[in-house]
């Protein structure tokens, strides 16, 4: 009998091993949710295989590009022969961001749901979670004209925490759609982690602050000892009628521009997302 129950778990085993070759997979996600709200992940399983399995184990990764924060998810299906099947993974993101969702692996169990043979995958899918609906900029100074330059500093002294990071990115986007509200065309700018290059952005309206947020609301915060600021200063130069730092240091940076260009600094934080007072830009 322990032979018999031996041999039939080693053929268990190899069928999962086998028919984790046949199966394909697809990842989805809805384009963007607000913060603590539900956000499905869909993965979608094709069997090509004549064998069936009862239980397939889908391992999804989150990252939040914004804050570093990551946070895994698993979700079960069966995968009948030469069929597809669909599972939800449910997340709830706590802080905004850029999401990257990544379907790592599959995992093919045998019928004793003891043994599973891993598939490795790496599919991934975008998602936004966005700011929260109030507005954080309570005045605003209008000025002479519509130089604008807006920058998000996401380098800091020390590393942020995720809460600290989301408040940057909030901060961003809510004084970037207040100026929108006022009809004041700006650029915003923030460091491109890829490059290691201060990236510009045009924004004029609320369609172009809307094709802007994948890269705000990705602009993750490291320790730098150079500013972005300090960065466009040295690469381009800083020609602009007015510049608006948003940044987690909370003291202003000795910077003098070329072009006189006079510039604002904003030291963010997480209580300020959380005040009745929210941001004071005088531009």
């Amino acid at each position: 009998i322990l032979l018999a129950s031996a041999l039939c778990a080693a053929a268990e085993i190899a069928a999962a091993c086998a028919l984790r070759k046949r199966l394909t997979a697809q990842l989805s996600a809805a384009v963007s949710c607000r913060k603590g709200e539900e956000l499905p992940v869909t993965v979608t399983v094709a069997n090509s295989g004549l064998l069936s399995c009862l239980r397939v184990q889908a391992d999804v990764q989150c990252r939040n590009l914004l804050t570093g924060e990551v946070t895994h998810a698993a979700a079960c299906l069966p995968a009948a022969g030469h069929a597809k099947a669909q599972t939800v993974c449910t997340l709830r993101p706590r802080h905004c961001g850029k999401l990257e969702l990544t379907l790592t692996a599959l995992r093919v169990y045998d019928m004793f749901g003891l043994v599973g043979a891993k598939k490795p995958v790496g599919l991934t899918a975008p998602s936004l979670v966005l700011p929260d609906d109030h507005l954080l900029v309570r005045q605003l100074g209008l000025p002479v004209n519509n130089a604008i330059l807006l920058v998000l500093d996401n380098t800091a002294d020390t590393a942020p925490s995720p809460e600290e990071r989301e408040a940057l990115g909030e901060a961003a986007v809510s004084v970037s759609a207040a100026l929108c509200e006022a009809g004041l065309p700006h650029q915003a700018a923030w460091l491109d982690r890829e490059t290691m290059e201060p990236r510009l952005c045009a924004i004029g309206d609320t369609e172009e602050l809307t094709q802007a947020l994948s890269g705000l609301l990705s602009a993750e915060t490291e320790p730098d000892t150079r500013t972005v600021t300090r960065r466009l200063a040295e690469t381009q130069g800083l020609d602009y009628a007015h510049a608006a730092v948003l940044s987690l240091r909370s003291e202003p940076e000795d910077l003098t521009t070329a072009s006189g260009t006079p510039v604002t600094h904003v030291a963010v934080s997480a209580a300020m997302l959380r005040s009745k007072e929210g941001i004071y830009l005088a531009l």
